[in-house]
């Protein structure tokens, strides 16, 4: 079930077209690995806020192509065949294109029964919602949804994970309450990346300017001219999960982070 939902929310998130290098040749593949270090409850939601937290870190380095082989005809231009060459350069390093970034609230709810059918009116307090449940409440729960947001608030899936049936009053009141927390969710993620960003350029600064200050040192200690510039410091935003393929952008089936 986690599987199928993490598929379902990670193709639906990468813009497979803008993944193309070269058309009919050569791409970028995408893939997100999840691993549930410890399942003590709502691992659903986890696993989605670590994949979609990845793929916005996640950057790619700017590659050089070229055709090799040729056609029939001998057109090189028409071979299906490219060579391509990642280049070592992540001050232009680019984002992985998503369309939407969407991030799932699980809500538990609680209670219900015979005398809790007339949502029409004050029964509704008869069910009672929990956010993030734990295993145990999972296994207690009357029923529960899985809601998926985007940035923009809008709802973009729900998934039922099975239990008693759910009036429609109630899933309306489940899913502002869903609603509003994932807004929350998505501020918590928005300024964690702005952070990672931050202390990923302050960490390639000081990479430059250690690589200015050696270069400077062997200068002055082989007797040579003026301080040597700043070389191309290589950072960790090279795409490690990500790779160069042919034909197409698809995503593999299974979905990714390691958290």
């Amino acid at each position: 079930e986690l599987h199928r939902f993490l598929h379902r929310v990670i193709r639906g998130s990468v813009d497979r077209d803008a993944l193309t290098i070269v058309a009919g040749a050569a791409a970028w593949a995408v893939r997100v690995d999840v691993h549930v270090v410890a399942r003590r409850g709502n691992a659903t939601d986890a696993a989605g806020f670590a994949a979609v937290a990845a793929l916005q870190h996640l950057r790619r380095n700017p590659v050089t192509t070229e055709r090799s082989g040729m056609t029939a005809d001998g057109d090189v231009e028409a071979s299906p065949l490219c060579a391509v060459t990642p280049l070592d350069e992540t001050a232009d390093a680019a984002p992985v294109p998503l369309v939407r970034v969407p991030l799932s609230v699980t809500v538990a709810l609680f209670g219900g029964g015979p005398d809790a059918t007339d949502y029409a009116t004050d029964d509704l307090l008869h069910y009672h919602a929990v956010f993030d449940p734990s295993d145990q409440e999972e296994l207690a729960a009357t029923a529960s949804v899985v809601l998926s947001f985007d940035r923009h608030d809008r709802l973009l899936g729900l998934d039922k994970l099975g239990g008693a049936a759910i009036d429609h009053e109630v899933l309306l009141d489940a899913t502002a309450d869903a609603r509003r927390r994932a807004k929350e969710v998505h501020d918590v993620l928005r300024a964690e990346l702005l952070k990672a960003d931050r202390q990923w350029l302050d960490d390639r600064v000081a990479s430059l300017r250690r690589a200015a200050a050696g270069d400077a040192g062997s200068a002055a200690a082989s007797g040579g001219g003026g301080g040597g510039g700043g070389g191309a410091a290589a950072a960790a935003a090279a795409p490690t999960d990500s790779s160069l393929g042919g034909g197409g952008a698809a995503l593999p089936p299974a979905a990714v982070v390691q958290q």
